[in-house]
């Protein structure tokens, strides 16, 4: 959730016509403002990002839900709940209200209660961000939410939708609906040109050069990479994935003072090689590998560089709940949080009904090739503790020190923090398993577990 009036925001470059829809639907006046207002667009088009600046210029308060963190539905009505309460600045108390999150007439009944003990009557917008990638069926969704105003019989509060697809459960409701097209190759450029120190940056120790010149420097490399695979993926966050991968190789150069920095031509024609091949393209990860006891640095599974590590940790020296959280880990990071449902919940069921499908799914991608991707500490925990009741026959002993294991999996570097700035063990901190896929099997097969019936 964000609060009311979020740090200092840039403006959005190309986002103009979309701000001055934004500025027509969403003001601070509650009777010129429709009850729903759609986002809608494909991913990485500014959607969030355009609307939390234009929120931020208006006297209005707004609470935000990211929807695809929310494990359910009622995940999703205590932190939109707790969120109205801390938002509207009268209840400081976030305790988890276990009416609320029972149910949608539930939340429902402790909005009004809160809504008729404060007398509350401020303007109030309530942001279901990325609404359709909740775990849960999002169709149900959109069906509660669409008669929320209806059944709290209250003005004060509106919704703002932000999605990739168009929601048919929403057609037959009054409302508004701003669309964001994909960025032109121009667009991108400008927003990614003003990402410097916040995607790439030089070393902190290299100062031979101006600001001006590390600037101007960034400014024709993200030129160079956007024109060589914009024609590949219009996707933003995929070109800035690739700019963050080739910069410590392609300004290696410079750093080592063979090149100029002004010299940008030359220090093309130097990595020429390296654009050519499918570097940037391949997942490179640094992972600990207890079975060889290395250090490997590895592109698609080929190991190009070998540190050897003095603090060995044998596999089988790991605790057997820190082994399921490695392979919770695992799974996290390469299964959408979407298919957990269908994975964990109705699990024994779905592998009884259509285990060739579940093969079928697993052969056809391979897990090895992928990126890692972030996950919350509130999901890891579920599928560990999940996996830990499917496949181990004791009881779970309730004085194990989970939060102790994670943080010795962190020392070992066998799970990351994306989000440096956010405390480990924090509801906000967002993990990446770090340990390559043969690795994970071997740890899956040792506590008999199919790590590829959780892959899809």
């Amino acid at each position: 959730m964000l609060t009311t009036k979020p740090h200092k925001l840039r403006r959005p470059i190309a986002r103009e016509d979309q701000l001055d829809l934004l500025q027509t639907y969403i003001t601070s006046n509650p009777t010129t403002t429709l009850d729903h207002i759609i986002l809608r667009g494909a991913s990485s088009t500014g959607k969030t990002t355009t609307l939390q600046y234009h929120l931020s210029k208006l006297d209005v308060i707004s609470t935000f839900v990211s929807c695809d963190q929310c494990l359910s539905v009622k995940v999703l009505f205590n932190r939109l709940f707790d969120g109205i309460k801390l938002d509207s600045g009268l209840e400081l108390d976030s305790s988890y209200d276990v009416y609320a999150s029972s149910s949608f007439q539930g939340f429902v009944k402790s909005l009004r209660d809160f809504v008729t003990e404060w007398e509350y009557e401020d303007l109030h917008y309530l942001v279901l961000d990325r609404v359709d990638q909740i775990i849960e069926d999002h169709e149900a969704v959109y069906e509660m939410f669409a008669k929320f105003q209806e059944v709290l019989n209250c003005g004060n509060f509106k919704i703002i939708w932000v999605m990739n697809e168009e929601a048919l459960s929403l057609t037959g409701i009054k409302k508004a609906e701003v669309f964001f097209e994909k960025y032109n190759r121009d667009d991108m450029v400008s927003v990614i040109k003003g990402m410097y120190g916040k995607v790439c940056n030089f070393p902190k120790n290299f100062t031979v050069v101006t600001q001006k010149q590390k600037i101007a420097f960034w400014h024709n490399y993200t030129e160079l990479i956007t024109d060589l695979y914009f024609p590949y993926s219009t996707n933003i966050e995929t070109i800035i994935r690739l700019l963050i991968r080739l910069w410590p190789k392609f300004i290696e150069p410079v750093i080592t003072g063979g090149l100029a920095i002004n010299e940008f031509l030359q220090i093309y024609r130097h990595n020429m090689a390296l654009l050519s091949s499918d570097y940037a393209l391949q997942p490179e990860h640094q992972i600990y590998n207890p079975l060889s006891k290395q250090m490997e640095l590895r592109i698609n599974n080929d190991i190009i560089k070998e540190v050897s590590d003095e603090q060995d940790i044998p596999l089988s020296k790991l605790s057997k709940y820190s082994r399921y959280l490695v392979i919770s880990s695992y799974i996290c990071s390469h299964t959408p949080a979407k298919a957990d449902y269908l994975l964990f919940s109705k699990l024994q069921t779905y592998n009884r009904r259509n285990p060739s499908k579940m093969k079928a799914s697993y052969d056809t991608h391979d897990h090895s090739l992928h990126e890692p991707s972030a996950y919350t500490l509130e999901r890891w925990l579920a599928v560990t503790q999940v996996l830990y009741s499917l496949h181990y026959q004791d009881k779970f002993v309730s004085d194990i020190d989970v939060y102790r294991q994670i943080e010795d999996l962190e020392t070992l570097k066998f799970v990351i923090k994306s989000d440096k700035g956010s405390q480990a063990l924090s509801g906000f901190a967002k993990w990446r398993v770090n340990l390559s896929m043969n690795v994970v099997q071997a740890v899956s097969e040792s506590l008999g577990v199919k790590l590829e019936d959780y892959l899809v």
